[in-house]
């Protein structure tokens, strides 16, 4: 502004009083003021912001927009997803390879509580599988690792990057501030109102690729959904990098979920001795427990499956097949079950339905008929054998499954939104039978070999199924058996009543309720 200042004075004077101080008296004949232009240094005008940093055009101010996105989150607990993968160039086996990375965090609003389940995997060689979990009680930190053998240890300083950077600030800056971002469009958010944005052209592409530790960019893509108040509800990034060997592309997707309402519980090895380890590390009773006290008191769809084969492959050999299905409701009483037996030369069918009252059945001939349920002052069947009740694993049945077998491996599985917290299942392994009383006990089998198991645990230690797959000896011949048990539709199962009930109660049917749950 001095320069200005010292331009327009010098206008000023030559306009107004001539030359006389430079050029003598003579010389004002004829002259001519030629007009000058003068900068005005006008400030640019600033778009209209209808979220934090972004206008109508697209992003104008990317700090702006992590600046409100930090300040949504601050002192929250929350709950982050995070998928990376980089797919690869063909190899020799002609198939692209992608390796994926995956986490699950959870972080209460002091950041000195946390538990982060974090999975490397890749597509060529799906067993290629690891691991790791962090968690903290706001002290100690322990660590979980498919890589040291499931064992716990403690940490005094080492925590997650996840935690560390739990707004994953820098992955959102860079891309909003080097990729042109198009004008957002209103879209529905989890609180409301929000919007889109989307970008897939560079602006700044050396600021990207500085950030990105590569060179040789293109294919951008960036796509964000943002809230009224600047919180970015998710974002996603992909890019290609051009390599000697081939085209890399990248892949980020980020979620942010539970804000404020997210729980931070210690996962189930945190109090046990190594519950995931082999031989049986000491948790198959809290594991029971768990489960036993998830399953009370729902209604529940149950399935078990047990099949017997004389040949693994040919299913046209001699076989038996048992199949039960049940919907239990809250009340032992209330119940729906369905058998079915083959045994390759006869098949049999039966169907139960119980009121609480009455029990309801029919054979495969289709004769019905209804017989009063006993019942305990608690409610249950005071005969489940004969009611066929098909119950949920008790709780000395789950501690008899899981002591008999002898966990080598675990694997962690999930994805959805980061409030699909039940949806991640722990999923133990094993190939050999640590108690064979136990296995027998269980089964009904000895004499086995060749066994392949798995079991399905929620976090919170919940049973949600499991498969056995083994071989057995009879009278010198192998045969080959398979065993299933699932359970699902916990607490919104309704235990639908049957069209065929009304023939067996008669005249009276109309005096039974139509469902109970």
């Amino acid at each position: 502004m001095r320069r200005l200042g010292a331009t327009l004075a010098v206008v000023l004077l030559l306009v107004t009083a001539g030359c006389s101080g430079f050029l003598g008296d003579d010389s004002t004949q004829g002259f001519t003021a030629t007009p000058v232009d003068v900068p005005t240094d006008e400030p640019t005008p600033t778009p209209t912001e209808i979220v934090p940093g972004i206008g109508e055009e697209g992003v104008f101010d990317a700090e702006r927009v992590v600046a409100a996105h930090e300040a949504a989150l601050n002192e929250q607990s929350i709950t982050v997803r995070i998928e990376t993968s980089e797919q690869r160039p063909s190899g020799q086996t002609g198939e692209r390879d992608t390796h994926e990375r995956s986490a699950w965090v959870y972080i209460g609003a002091d950041r000195d509580r946390f538990h982060v389940i974090k999975q490397y995997r890749s597509t060529v060689n799906p067993y290629n599988s690891e691991f790791v979990e962090w968690a903290s009680d706001g002290g100690n930190v322990h660590k979980l690792s498919s890589q040291d053998g499931y064992k716990t240890r403690e940490l005094e300083t080492t925590m997650p990057v996840e935690v560390a950077n739990v707004e994953q600030t820098n992955s959102l800056r860079v891309p909003l501030s080097s990729v042109e971002i198009s004008r957002p469009s209103p879209v529905r958010s989890g609180s409301g109102a929000g919007y889109q944005i989307r970008g897939v052209t560079f602006k700044d592409k050396a600021a990207f690729e500085e950030w990105a530790g590569v060179e040789n960019v293109s294919d951008v893509f960036f796509k964000a959904n943002v809230d009224d108040d600047g919180f970015v509800r998710s974002y996603q990034l992909r890019y290609v990098v051009s390599k000697p060997e081939g085209k890399h592309v990248f892949n980020r997707r980020v979620e942010y979920g539970n804000v404020g309402n997210t729980t931070v519980s210690q996962p189930l090895w945190w109090d046990e001795n190594q519950w995931l380890v082999g031989a049986n590390g000491g948790g198959e009773s809290t594991i029971a427990t768990a489960n036993a006290a998830a399953r009370a008191n729902q209604s529940l769809y149950i399935s078990r499956h047990r099949e017997v084969r004389e040949n693994k492959t040919d299913y046209q050999s001699r076989h038996t097949t048992e199949r039960f299905t049940g919907q239990l409701g809250v009340d032992a009483g209330h119940y729906r079950t369905t058998v079915y037996v083959n045994n390759s030369t006869e098949q049999t069918e039966y169907e139960a339905w119980a009121n609480g009252t009455v029990r309801v059945e029919r054979h495969r001939d289709g004769q019905a008929n209804a017989v009063e349920l006993v019942t305990d002052e608690s409610g249950n069947p005071v005969d489940p054998a004969r009611t066929r009740r098909v119950n949920p694993l008790s709780e000395a049945e789950t501690e008899t499954l899981l002591t008999s077998i002898a966990f080598d491996n675990v694997s962690v599985h999930g994805g959805g939104a980061p409030s699909g917290d039940n949806r991640i299942v722990y999923v133990l392994q094993g190939n050999s039978v640590a108690d064979r009383d136990a296995f027998a006990a269980m089964t009904g089998d000895r004499n086995v070999s060749n066994l392949t198991a798995g079991i399905g645990v929620s976090r919170s230690g919940a049973i949600l199924g499991y498969s056995l797959e083994y071989s057995i000896q009879r009278a010198g011949e192998t045969y080959y058996v398979r065993q299933y048990y699932s359970v699902g539709q916990v607490g919104n199962t309704t235990v639908e009543r049957p069209s065929w009930v009304e023939t067996a109660l008669g005249e009276g049917g109309d005096a039974t309720p139509e469902s109970a749950s």
